[in-house]
């Protein structure tokens, strides 16, 4: 098996994710 296995009771903070931060659209200009 190469997939995780969904097991146990989901957490109530998965609503609360938030995107990864991308350092290269922040901090490189963009012309």
């Amino acid at each position: 098996m190469t997939w995780p296995v969904q097991a146990g009771f989901p957490s109530p903070a998965e609503d609360d994710q938030e995107p990864a931060i991308d350092l290269n659209a922040m901090l490189v200009p963009h012309p």
